[in-house]
Order: C-alpha cells, then sequence, then structure tokens
C-alpha cells in the first residue's frame, strides 16, 4: 500500500485517517495551514468531485469542478514528467487555497511523495530550502531566492515556476543556473501545467513543449486551444495568442484581448512589460488610450502617488533605452492603488 508523509508525518492512502488528522490538526492551525488541511480532509473524505475557481483577472472568478480521477490523472502525469515517483520529496510554499497549492498536495498523496510545507511568502523557506526533489514557486518567489543568495536554489532537483510569466531578465538569471529550472504553462481549467520551457542549461529555450498527451492548435483568432487527454475528452480555447516553431513549440505572444494597434502595429502588453520587468520598482502595467492619429496610444500606468513631471519623464526615457519604437509608452499615468484579484493578480484597467 502506498504511503506518503507531509511534514514528518507518515500515512497510508487509507482516507479516515487522513482525514481524523487533518481534522485534528485544524484547531491549533494558523490560516495559511488550515487551508492545505482543508484540502487533505475533503480529500480523504472520499468524495469524487472538487471545485477550483479561475483567477478572475479578465473577469469574475467561476467554479471549474474536476472529478477525483482528473486529478489523479494530472498528479500521475508530473510525477512521470519530471521523475518523481513514490518516494520523491517536495517543498509547498504556495497558498492552499488556490488550484496551484491543492495541486501539490494531491501529486504527494497520488504519488507517495514526502512532503514539506511552510508558511507561503515572497521568499520561500526564509531563502533556506530543504534539500528536496521538487518545488513550485512564482516568478515572484524565484526573484526573491535568487536575490537572496545565488546558491539558494541548490538544495533542489527540480524547480517550477509559474502563475505569471517570467521576465526576460528572470530568464537570463535562470540560464546558467546549476539547477534544472522550467517555466510552466497552464491555467486552472487545465489543472495547472500542460506545457513546459526550460529557463536553465543546455536546453534553455523561448518555446513551450506539449506534455505527453497534451494536443494543442489554435482558433481563427490565431489563439492557444488545449486539449488535455489524460483529463479526458476536453477542449479549452483560451485567448493566448501564440506563435509556433517547426517541431511543434508555443510561445505566448500576449492575451488577444489586451492587444494594442498602434499606427497598424499590433502591439502585445504582455511582451512589453517583460522587457521592463528590471526598470520598474513599483507595479505597472501596460495599457492603451484612443490616439486620432495612431488609432491606440500606448500609455503606462505605474502604482502610486504622481511624483511629478521629472520622473514620469525618466520613466519613458528609460524604457524607450529598452523597446522597438511602437512599443514605446507615449505617457505615463499614475494611479493610487491597482485593483486586484483575490490571488494579487493586477486587473488591468482602461484609463
Amino acid at each position: 500500500m502506498k504511503t506518503f508523509s507531509i511534514n514528518g508525518c507518515t500515512f497510508t492512502d487509507d482516507g479516515p485517517t487522513l482525514t481524523r488528522w487533518a481534522t485534528h490538526e485544524w484547531s491549533d492551525a494558523p490560516e495559511w495551514e488550515r487551508e492545505y488541511l482543508a484540502f487533505l480532509r475533503e480529500w480523504g473524505s472520499g468524495v469524487d468531485q472538487f471545485t477550483f475557481f479561475t483567477s478572475g483577472s479578465t473577469g469574475t472568478p467561476a467554479p471549474i469542478a474536476f472529478t477525483r480521477g482528473q486529478l489523479e490523472a494530472s498528479a500521475r502525469l508530473t510525477a512521470s514528467v519530471f521523475g518523481c515517483g513514490i518516494g520523491a520529496s517536495a517543498l509547498l510554499c504556495l497558498p492552499g487555497k488556490y488550484i496551484a497549492g491543492k495541486m501539490m498536495l494531491a501529486r504527494t498523496v497520488v504519488n507517495g511523495w514526502n512532503l514539506i510545507w511552510e508558511k507561503p511568502s515572497s521568499l520561500p523557506f526564509g531563502g533556506q530550502l530543504p534539500a528536496a526533489d521538487f518545488i513550485a514557486v512564482t516568478p515572484m518567489q524565484l526573484r526573491h531566492l535568487l536575490a537572496h543568495s545565488p546558491e539558494a536554489l541548490l538544495p533542489v532537483r527540480r524547480v517550477l515556476v509559474g502563475g505569471a510569466p517570467v521576465s526576460d531578465r528572470l530568464r537570463e538569471q535562470c540560464r546558467y543556473l546549476p539547477v534544472r529550472v522550467t517555466e510552466t504553462y497552464g491555467m486552472t481549467e487545465t489543472l495547472t501545467h500542460i506545457a513546459l520551457r526550460e529557463l536553465s542549461g543546455p536546453e534553455a529555450s523561448e518555446w513551450f513543449s506539449p506534455l505527453p498527451g497534451v494536443q494543442v492548435g489554435e482558433d481563427e483568432r490565431g489563439c492557444l486551444v488545449v486539449r488535455p487527454q489524460h483529463l479526458g475528452p476536453l477542449e479549452f480555447t483560451t485567448s493566448d495568442a501564440v506563435e509556433w516553431n517547426q517541431e511543434g513549440g508555443f510561445r505566448i505572444l500576449g492575451r488577444a484581448d489586451f492587444l494594442i494597434n498602434t499606427g497598424g502595429v499590433k502591439v502585445f502588453p504582455e511582451q512589453v512589460e517583460r522587457k521592463l520587468a528590471h526598470l520598474q520598482e513599483r507595479s505597472f502595467y501596460i495599457t492603451s488610450v484612443p490616439d486620432e492619429e495612431l488609432g491606440q496610444q500606448v500609455v503606462l500606468c505605474v502604482e502610486g502617488e504622481n511624483p511629478g513631471y521629472h520622473e514620469a519623464e525618466a520613466l519613458l526615457s528609460a524604457a524607450a533605452g529598452v523597446l522597438d519604437l511602437y512599443e514605446r509608452p507615449r505617457k505615463v499615468l499614475f494611479v493610487p492603488m491597482f485593483e486586484r484579484t483575490a490571488s494579487g493578480k493586477i486587473i488591468r484597467k482602461k484609463p
């Protein structure tokens, strides 16, 4: 019978035992840990359907239901792709209220992993990662780990980074690391990752490769269509405009609904933001305003109070140094506070 462990407590796949443990630990646990325990209690109770919510970054969060079998299939595929079978060790530092954290728990139970969790923070495990085979982090967490110490990732064999775009600068930081760092592409609708690209080592690439059994294509808009066969006869059409290489790999240009057409040139805000990431200390995003001559004018929205004319001009000048002509913002708009989703993603607003 398969066993797994969580923070040193060993279990078999006997559901009631896991449920009793999670219920017992509930009373004294901090809120972040209760989120983990709630999922484990639900899993141990034997329910066959689990409900997750989309991020809500482009609208109201929507519920999506998956069966236990689908979660198990996704968990087994991850273990197979990354060579993390029974007895593998993993670190959990993602919030348990969202799908990325919950799927780390599902992978642990299904694959017989040994899991260590700690309170999610921008600097996971205080920058002192325990030795492990596997960790999943956000780009912000990865950035903070590398800033804390160039050797912060060395104890971990495989680092997955996802949940938000990886900036050009962060990709360059990862390229020569002696640790395997992999960027994921996925979403709630696909139970997290369905494609990968390496960020470090000789296999580093700009192109995502679909996981085994995942079929990808595009619709009439040029947006990615995903058929994750391990989850059953599903087809999901995204709003992510894609570009393809000859081997069937793809890269994301940006969301079709964010596209800016300025002077007849298509500009994807996400591509501009990746180029500017190392220049901005504040949160920001790229959007547009109507323009009589160009149709749409590229605008840089920065979070915080307006410090005055000179800083705005300095931002525009710095941006011009790294951007192509049509990508360059024509003005800077300061917004006291951005609206964000529950998971912290910025909700883009037109000025």
